[in-house]
């Protein structure tokens, strides 16, 4: 699994980059589900962990992109 990084002067990892696989299951109800297993050190990195693991999770149509983000109740909704 190759992985790329950025870093900046200071050589902190500004970006990091991984080739991942979705996983695809039919449910119960006979339905797809796909997921998608994070890194753990991004999801720790993140401060996200067993008692504070809601994310937001943006889709853009227009450019195909998914992002994710901690949640967060303080701040407003993006709008894509």
């Amino acid at each position: 699994m190759g992985a790329s990084t950025r870093k900046t002067p200071k050589q902190k990892i500004e970006r990091e980059a991984r080739k991942l696989k979705i996983s695809f299951r039919v449910n119960g109800s006979g339905s797809t589900d796909a997921r998608i297993t994070l890194p753990i050190s991004w999801v720790r990195d993140m401060k996200i962990n067993g008692e504070e693991r809601e994310v937001e999770v943006l889709y853009s149509p227009r450019t195909k992109k998914i992002s994710i983000k901690k949640w967060s109740e303080e701040e407003p909704k993006e709008k894509e």
